[in-house]
């Protein structure tokens, strides 16, 4: 399943993820994000509390690690191509921010939206940042049943924070350690094999 397949999407879905990907980027004060995994989960939290209701408008859907949107994959890695939001390498981390040329348009969006829905999803931002993913997972799994039914990593396991060694290289890569699956995709990125081993290994201890 090549799950960052270029895939059609209308013009609703692509203002609401660009939108609020560029306001999650800014809030706690422009901290970049660890690891598209915390991304996409992080994203999924905003769509689930505040626009279930657009249940189409992200078509987030249950996977290896939880919720997956194929949609958010392909803006993000369009935006990073658009120079719109940043990627680089951290020691064992890969961090993703927003480009400096992007901030004063996102702060017109957030003036727009209600400051208690921003200051909520402040405090997630913050509170996943401090957070592993095994810990990120298990809130998640936790309150929304339906998105682990395929879920690779045991409840047991989020709770203690870590993924088990079960869980193969190529399953972490599929599912968005990296989300690579192109080698032009390895290209742009610079992305190598052996860091994304490294990443794997570092999320399995």
């Amino acid at each position: 399943m090549n799950l960052i397949a270029k895939k059609e999407m209308n013009e609703d879905q692509r203002e609401f993820i660009d939108k609020w990907l560029m306001i999650l980027f800014a809030l706690d004060n422009f901290k970049p994000i660890k690891g598209r995994t915390r991304l996409v989960k992080e994203f999924f939290l905003i769509w689930r509390n505040y626009f279930y209701h657009l249940d189409n408008i992200a078509e987030f859907f249950p996977y290896h690690f939880g919720p997956y949107s194929t949609l958010l994959a392909v803006r993000v890695n369009d935006l990073f191509h658009q120079k719109s939001i940043d990627f680089k390498e951290s020691g064992q981390e890969i961090l993703y921010g927003l480009s400096k040329n992007e901030k004063e348009r996102v702060l017109a969006f957030i003036k727009k939206e209600d400051p208690r829905m921003i200051s909520e999803i402040t405090k997630w931002k913050i509170k996943y940042a401090k957070s592993s993913i095994g810990k990120l997972l298990g809130d998640i799994y936790r309150k929304y049943p339906e998105f682990s039914q395929y879920s690779l990593v045991p409840e047991e396991s989020t709770i203690k924070g870590k993924f088990p060694k079960e869980v193969s290289q190529a399953e972490l890569i599929d599912d968005g350690v990296g989300f690579v699956k192109s080698s032009k995709f390895d290209e742009d990125f610079k992305v190598s094999r052996k860091y994304l081993k490294r990443v794997i290994e570092t999320l399995q201890k």
